[in-house]
This record gives structure tokens, sequence and C-alpha cells, in this order.
């Protein structure tokens, strides 16, 4: 299987605000947008020293944003990061909750696109595009401006090689519902990421009745489920069950 077979965008977005300020802020941004490139940067830069600060919510693993912040740095010691960092579902019911104290602490949010839409529909992001927005693909960066891409994370499936050899192993999403595999295939219990893309893929493969059917099949398979990606490769590994569906 491919990249793209479990293939997903995690986004970086700028601005969090509240409801109240967001016009203004938004109107802000598009003043700066408008800027020349040097120009512009050069007002961030000089906005954010003001501030001295930078407080960063994200699903990002501990290794790429201990990275990230150390290039930022680099470039900007004087803004100190506060980061935090939890899992993409947690964060999410995290912003929801601060938006209904009115109590917005976070200036950007990197989490996937399924969360980032909700974000999107409770008005709680603001539109900017960055300096280099126009060198990214158009399937990397929201048409909306709400948000580009920061990475990308490919989830395939995986098998433990002493249970099962490379030529049994599955190849595509139909070698999952081979029957062979019922109560075999592990998967994290909040895969909402994972069955949006594939969903997506597999109906404009097939057409959304075969992709909903296809779902419905697999859901049989008396999946395995666990909380954590690490913690199933782990277990896989241990050879309580054969294979992983998205690791």
């Amino acid at each position: 299987m491919n990249r793209s077979f479990l293939g997903i965008v995690s986004f970086v977005t700028l601005g969090m605000t509240a409801p109240a300020s967001a016009q203004n802020r938004e109107a802000t941004l598009a003043a700066l947008m408008k800027l020349p490139a040097a120009e512009r940067h050069a007002r961030l830069v000089e906005g954010a020293k003001k501030e001295s600060g930078l407080v960063w919510y994200s699903s990002t693993t501990a290794e790429d944003a201990l990275a990230l912040s150390k290039k930022f740095n680099e470039q900007h010691p004087s803004i100190q990061i506060q980061h935090l960092r939890s899992s993409s579902e947690k964060l999410l019911e995290r912003i929801l909750a601060e938006s209904r104290a009115n109590a917005f602490k976070a200036d950007i949010v990197t989490l996937p696109e399924l969360e980032l839409s909700i974000m999107i529909k409770r008005k709680l992001l603001v539109r900017y595009e960055g300096v280099e927005n126009s060198l990214y693909p158009p399937e990397s960066k929201d048409p909306h401006s709400y948000w580009t891409g920061l990475y990308t994370s490919a989830w395939v499936p995986a098998h433990n090689t002493k249970m099962i050899s490379k030529d049994a192993a599955p190849m595509s999403y139909k070698d999952l519902l081979n029957p062979k595999w019922k109560g075999g295939i592990a998967m994290d219990n909040e895969p909402y990421n994972w069955f949006v893309v594939s969903l997506r893929y597999l109906e404009r493969r097939d057409g959304k009745e075969a992709a909903l059917d296809y779902m419905k099949k697999l859901a049989a398979q008396q999946m395995q489920w666990r909380k954590g990606h690490s913690l199933i490769g782990q277990l896989m590994a241990a050879g309580e069950f054969p294979l992983a569906a998205e690791l």
C-alpha cells in the first residue's frame, strides 16, 4: 500500500481568537497580507517582540515540536514559545471549552484537518496567508486560507512478521476484509481522521455507496480496539494480534 492509501495532512493555523474580536483581527491580518513580503515579515516580527510570547497548541510529536521550536527560536530568540502538546481529540475539547468560557489562550494550533474543520464551523479561526503560501501545492492548504499544511502523516497497515509472511500480508483495502483476519486486526479506538481520509479516497475511486459498504464490512471484522498507535505497535510485536490496520 502506498502513502496515498492512508495519508492525512496535519495543519498549522494562525490566529485562533474569540468571536468578539475575530473581525478586527481578521481585518488586521488582511491588511498585512497586502504588504510586500519583506515589509509584512518585519511588521509581524515587530509585533511579536512586543508580546514576547507565543502560545502553541499541537498534537505534533514531542520530537518534531522540539525541532520546530528550536528552528523558530534561531530566527526569533526573543520570542518565548509556550507549547501545549496533547492528542488532537483532547486539544479540540480544550479549545471548545475555552471558547465557551471566552478564555482563548492559543495563538497557533497544529491539528489534523477534521478538528480544524470543526473549528472553522465554530468560527474559531481567522484567515491568513503566509508569505510563502504560494509555494505550497493546492492540496496542502485550505482554499479559504484558514490553514496551511505543516507535514503529511502516512498511516499504513502493519503486521507481525513472525505471524504473517510477507507474501500473505494484506496489500490493499480489500485484503483487510479477508475472513481469515476476523478478530485479528487492531485499530486505534478514535480513528476519526483515518476514517474521513479513507472514506474520501474510496468515494473517489469506487463511489459513495461502495465506500460506505466497505466501512461496514471492515467494522464487521471484529476489530481489536486499543488507544494509541505506539501501544498497538508494541502489542502487535508481542503477538497479541497479527495485524494493525492503520499504524
